[in-house]
């Protein structure tokens, strides 16, 4: 009776966290094919305006790999809120028009007014798609959020559920074995108690199954929330800092919709993790950041600063017994907004360099997942004239040197 309870809590657990599943699975659907709609639209710009062969294939690809995770978008209106099936069905309807604009234009005379008309008619209709995306993503979010705590409330009671139900059952064998021979009764009773030491040990290990599998990155913010405030109720100042520039990394890193940010923002998070990272490796670590510039008016592609800092923390500093320092210089030259990331770490070797410049380092950093040459690619995409090096020697520390064309 026992494991009955404990596989009917173990199957609702599972139910409740396929739910979860889907709805990670749709989140994570339309974040990649906003992502691939976002690389098409700039690479259809790149091909418009230039026609090169090499740009034209880069472009199709793209187009049809753009196509593939808006059809792979769930559309069942069984499953889904009639918003999420009304904005699903948009961007299907819109992106089949959009592919043929795109087509058109490319076909026309760049020099031709009638060019220009559609050129700048496709990224307005770029701009709407981008629009249902958001809006798609938002009630994906939402659902989600609406979801988890119907669940949690309904995980809640399942011990509450299984514990009556082991009285029940108790009840009834107490009831059962009180009629038999006293010899009988001792024996049952006996053995009563060590069923009840097991069952109470089954719905302690449920309890912290359930606890476990509940928490989940997209609803994450709402328990640091909670925590943060519970923190300042009990004057845990350090806590309550540490809880909010997490919150605030992971927020950054789920915004998708924003690729370009202004340098104030750029630094504030990166300023928000080296704090969590200080709090982790204390006086082994120093970082500063040397920059008289108006960030509010410079604007760049989103997290260039933080992975670069990050490997830096990573891969140079902690390795390091007696620690060290990271220093972040920020300048402008001759319209080049430059950026150089200092540490005297351990040092990369040449072959390493070559590795991480061409995309083949499998390492990534803990908190967003990117790489320094994938930093490298974004910057020369987003940024045409953009350029980075790495200049290391082992024992002594790596400097990285990234400039890009000022934008203000």
């Amino acid at each position: 009776m026992v494991l009955s309870i404990f596989s009917f809590s173990v199957v609702m657990v599972a139910v409740h966290l396929n739910n979860f599943n889907d709805v990670l699975g749709d989140s994570h659907g339309v974040a990649r094919a906003l992502s691939s709609f976002e690389q098409q639209h700039i690479a259809f710009r790149t091909y418009a305006n230039h026609r090169y062969g090499e740009l034209g294939e880069r472009y199709h690809q793209l187009r049809m790999q753009a196509a593939e995770d808006i059809a792979d978008l769930r559309f069942d209106y069984n499953t889904m809120g009639l918003n999420r099936f009304l904005l699903t069905q948009a961007i299907r309807n819109a992106f089949e028009v959009y592919v043929q604009m795109c087509d058109f234009t490319v076909s026309l005379d760049r020099q031709s007014e009638e060019y220009i008309i559609e050129y700048y008619i496709s990224l307005r209709s770029a701009e709407y798609i981008s629009g249902f995306f958001i809006d798609l993503m938002r009630h994906t979010i939402d659902e989600g959020i609406e979801i988890y705590y119907q669940r949690v409330a309904q995980f809640r009671m399942l011990p509450v559920t299984a514990a009556i139900m082991v009285v029940i059952i108790c009840v009834l064998i107490f009831t059962l074995t009180s009629l038999r021979e006293k010899n009988e009764l001792e024996a049952r009773l006996h053995m009563e108690e060590l069923q009840r030491l097991e069952t109470e040990q089954v719905l302690k290990n449920m309890r912290i199954s359930i606890l476990q599998n509940q928490i989940h990155p997209h609803f994450l913010f709402n328990t640091l929330s909670t925590i943060r405030c519970t923190a300042k109720i009990e004057e845990a100042r350090t806590t309550e800092d540490l809880i909010h520039r997490l919150a605030n990394l992971l927020r950054y890193n789920l915004q998708l919709s924003d690729i370009r940010n202004s340098l104030t923002r750029e630094l504030n998070i990166l300023r928000d993790y080296m704090f969590i990272q200080h709090k982790r490796f204390g006086v082994r670590l120093n970082f500063s950041i040397y920059c008289t510039l108006d960030t509010d008016k410079i604007i760049i592609p989103t997290f260039l600063l933080q992975p670069i800092v990050e490997n830096a923390v990573i891969h140079g500093i902690s390795p390091k017994e007696e620690g060290g320092s990271i220093n972040v210089y920020i300048n402008h030259n001759r319209g080049l907004l430059i950026i150089i990331v200092d540490d005297n770490g351990v040092g990369i070797s040449p072959d390493r360099i070559s590795e991480i410049l061409n995309n083949k380092d499998s390492q990534r950093g803990d908190t967003s997942g990117i790489g320094i040459g994938n930093v490298r690619d974004r910057a020369e995409l987003l940024c045409p004239g953009s350029s980075l090096t790495i200049n290391s020697h082992i024992g002594e520390g790596t400097t990285v040197r990234l400039e890009i064309p000022l934008k203000i």
